[in-house]
């Protein structure tokens, strides 16, 4: 019987991404982590250093065009796979973003040219 949610199907994937701990605040840090493998709901990856469960953060990923794209999450898992090696899995809040300003919701008013009251 399948278990997983839907849309949850791991994809191999590898590579180099940034996770950024404590973001937003003055004690942010970036921890280089190796891409094991992710999903619609979130990535696996191995670090160097343990992570606390529950921690927020946010994970960069550089594309080849040069840009960067940011998800927030935090670390639901974390297994020990050898000396001062970690894979964690961060579960995905919300979806990405790349950096630039959201997009600004269109005024209905203005489109129609009306009077909003």
């Amino acid at each position: 019987k399948e278990r997983r949610k839907k849309g949850s199907e791991r994809k191999q994937a590898s590579g180099t991404i940034a996770l950024v701990t404590e973001p937003n605040s003055r004690f942010a840090k970036k921890i280089d982590a190796t891409l094991v493998n992710r999903s619609d709901m979130g990535f696996c990856v191995e670090v160097n250093k343990p992570l606390p469960l529950g921690m927020d953060l946010v994970v960069e990923e550089s594309s080849a065009n040069g840009t960067v794209q940011r998800w927030e999450g935090n670390v639901c898992w974390l297994n020990v796979v050898a000396d001062q090696c970690y894979r964690a899995g961060i579960e995905i809040r919300g979806s990405a973003h790349d950096g630039e300003a959201p997009e600004p919701e269109e005024d209905y008013y203005e489109v129609l040219q009306v009077s909003p009251k």
